[in-house]
């Protein structure tokens, strides 16, 4: 982290408001991922099937229906 800091204090002003932007790109990309991971996760619950409960006695007897 020094290394960083150090490096960061050598930068002219433009190129140090570059690297400040790109860390908030990376920033809000991390936020999107994390938000897609759970929206993606929800709509994977919402796809299971809703089985009555004949239907799972049934199945677990062996029958279909």
């Amino acid at each position: 982290m020094d290394e960083l800091i150090m490096k960061f204090g050598l930068l002219d002003p433009v190129k140090r408001q570059e690297i400040l932007d790109f860390l908030d790109f990376l920033l809000n990309k991390q936020k999107k991922e994390r938000v897609g991971t759970f929206k993606s996760y929800k709509e994977q619950i919402l796809q299971v099937a809703c089985l009555s409960s004949l239907k799972i006695q049934n199945t677990s007897n062996g029958l279909m229906g």
